[in-house]
């Protein structure tokens, strides 16, 4: 779901606005007689900066901690496995 609405919502939302805008422009253009010109490039050009901005926008929305210390794989003790975490800076990963 994640990768559904950072990836690919972003990049086809302007595909989605342009087959409704064409849908909507066709109707009318029947009425006169005429069909729209169809600018695909534009919107795969569109595309690629919104997906680019929401990219950006997200990366510095959630980007990483500002210090998460020392990483202390996971390890065993006593017959049970104790998961990796991030343990204070200057810490020697000994609990």
């Amino acid at each position: 779901m994640r990768i559904l609405l950072t990836y690919v919502l972003p990049f086809l939302a302007p595909f989605l606005a342009y087959a409704l805008w064409a849908i909507w422009a066709g109707r009318v253009e029947r009425q006169r007689g005429s069909r729209p010109d169809a600018p695909p490039i534009w919107v795969t050009g569109l595309a690629v900066m919104v997906l680019g901005a929401a990219l950006f926008l997200i990366g510095h929305a959630v980007g990483p901690r500002p210090d998460p210390g020392i990483y202390v794989p996971p390890r065993v003790e006593d017959g049970r496995i104790v998961p990796g975490h991030y343990g204070q800076a200057g810490h020697d990963g000994q609990d």
